[in-house]
């Protein structure tokens, strides 16, 4: 009896370890993810790159690395999946592709503002050249 509990003490330790050290780097993810949340327009939104990583990493990739969407604001609590957890999850998914939205938006506007800039110049280009064929017509 004494050998089985002996055998069973280094595995569960393993385990534990294991555990803890799979823990790190979801509970470091989530800090990042919520400090990506709390600093997002002091940045310019440039922190949107880093939720849109972690969402890719985490649901796309289903790697284990970054933690679920909704624990970052559970840091601390003793509970992973407390009361309200999934709804957290759900309103910081919608946030992010809010968010994603108003920067897709924000960039057809500068493409459709660059495209008609272009024309103009060209417009402006060719009534130039084309006043300075009837004029060098008229004078020769």
């Amino acid at each position: 009896m004494v050998d089985s509990a002996a055998a069973k003490e280094p595995t569960a330790a393993a385990g534990e370890a294991q555990g803890a050290a799979q823990a790190v780097p979801g509970m470091l993810s989530a800090q990042l993810l919520s400090w990506s949340w709390k600093y997002l327009v002091p940045s310019f939104g440039l922190t949107l790159l880093y939720i849109n990583l972690h969402f890719v990493g985490r649901y796309i990739a289903q790697s284990r690395m970054f933690s679920d969407f909704g624990q970052a604001f559970r840091i601390g609590k003793t509970k992973p999946r407390a009361a309200g957890g999934t709804a957290m999850a759900y309103a910081e998914i919608i946030a992010l592709f809010f968010f994603d939205g108003i920067v897709a938006a924000a960039l057809l506007l500068v493409a459709v503002l660059l495209k008609f800039m272009v024309e103009a110049l060209n417009n402006t280009i060719t009534i130039i050249f084309v006043g300075l064929q009837t004029l060098m017509d008229a004078l020769f």
